[in-house]
């Protein structure tokens, strides 16, 4: 009778504490944290300038909140220091580049260069839209 009473206790138990798979999901989800990434070299041109401001200024517009939160970080970097020369080899840098990332529990899931940055250097309302939905995509 004992056993009885204890198997329905645990029956019970756990029917109030159902298992599902999109809690679990979910939490992972939350997990993930994104990183746009300027790389340039020490030599600065104006156009590596422009881009660097261009990049800052479409997330402070676009994604305030995010940037508040910290679920989108904002990172520049010299390549020339030596403890950034891995992100060479890391993205193919080639040049200075713009790139996002993501990162799940701390570990990069997957990262995009946004090389299209160049082609709309001299307009920036189309740098703007061609970033802002680069981003919105990579980060859905």
């Amino acid at each position: 009778m004992r056993n009885i009473i204890n198997i329905a206790l645990t029956l019970i138990i756990l029917g109030l504490f159902p298992y599902n798979n999109s809690n679990c999901q979910k939490l992972t989800e939350q997990k993930a944290k994104f990183t746009v990434y300027y790389f340039h070299h020490t030599m600065r041109c104006e156009s590596c300038i422009r881009i660097e401001n261009y990049s800052f200024k479409v997330l402070q517009k676009e994604f305030p909140g995010n940037l508040k939160d910290s679920s989108i970080l904002w990172k520049v970097i010299n390549v020339d220091d030596t403890e950034n020369e891995h992100f060479i080899d890391d993205y193919k840098l080639e040049t200075q580049a713009l790139i996002i990332s993501k990162q799940i529990n701390g570990k990069e899931a997957k990262w995009k260069d946004l090389d299209a940055i160049w082609d709309h250097l001299n307009d920036y309302e189309k740098f703007c839209n061609y970033m802002k939905n680069e981003i919105k995509a990579f980060i859905k």
